[in-house]
């Protein structure tokens, strides 16, 4: 299956709180090419670029890089559990994307994924600054409110992002490669989290990719949650599979 948008051939805290927003000419970028020189503090999002360059040469990046200034100043200060900063999850996202070969609008909707989810920002204001076709699929992607929904809120998440693929399948492509990013972090949570992210992975997320014919996304994802779920089975798989080999 096609999926559209792919090319064929100041104290740390974690996610919550206000943040305050900087004038927006710190989001501006100088005329000129396509092609836009990040700056000495921003070395975060060369891998990023340099994925894009090569498998989109010559394309026009300011967007991205307009993306991820905005990601990066809004998570600023969130951390992950690893004690990361929390703008290096949608940074990894995007790369898995761009690796992939997806379309400008895919990558700044990684990068932004979880702005509207864990910052002040709203869709409206995203949709002003970056257009309909990026807050489509940010807004697909959004979680539920656990508080609202409470018990329901994962389901009727994946129930959302489903309806939301059936109108764009990238909303789709991006919940899973947000997935697999989570899943190679997975070692940070407690065993219960690891075991109900794997399941839930495993259940709904390796499924999907599967049918949409996404195998790089599928193996990682498979064997990322297998090893969560069954430590002890992966790693006599991961034996047995060396030893066939070494024959």
């Amino acid at each position: 299956m096609r999926v559209r948008g792919v090319r064929e051939s100041t104290p740390h805290q974690h996610t919550s709180g206000a943040r305050t927003r900087p004038p927006r000419a710190a989001e501006k970028h100088a005329p000129g090419a396509g092609r836009v020189t990040v700056g000495p503090c921003d070395p975060a999002l060369a891998p990023l670029l340099a994925q894009y360059r090569s498998v989109c040469p010559g394309r026009d990046e300011r967007e991205i890089v307009r993306g991820y200034l905005v990601a990066e100043r809004l998570h600023r200060g969130q951390l992950r559990k690893s004690g990361a900063p929390y703008i290096t999850h949608p940074l990894a996202v995007a790369t898995i994307l761009a690796g992939m070969g997806m379309d400008t609008a895919t990558l700044v909707a990684a990068l932004l994924h979880d702005t509207v989810e864990d910052t002040p920002y709203t869709l409206g204001e995203l949709r002003a600054e970056f257009g309909d076709e990026v807050a489509v699929l940010v807004d697909g992607v959004t979680k539920l409110d656990g508080e609202r929904w409470g018990a329901r809120a994962e389901a009727e998440t994946f129930r959302k992002i489903v309806l939301a693929a059936a109108a764009d399948l990238r909303v789709l492509v991006i919940k899973l490669a947000d997935r697999l990013h989570n899943l190679r972090t997975l070692g940070f949570h407690s065993p219960e989290k690891r075991i109900r992210i794997a399941t839930a992975s495993h259940e709904l997320l390796v499924p999907f990719a599967e049918r949409l014919g996404i195998r790089v996304l599928q193996r990682e994802m498979d064997d990322l949650a297998f090893a969560a779920r069954d430590p002890d089975g992966h790693a006599a798989a991961a034996r047995a599979v060396a030893a066939a080999l070494a024959r």
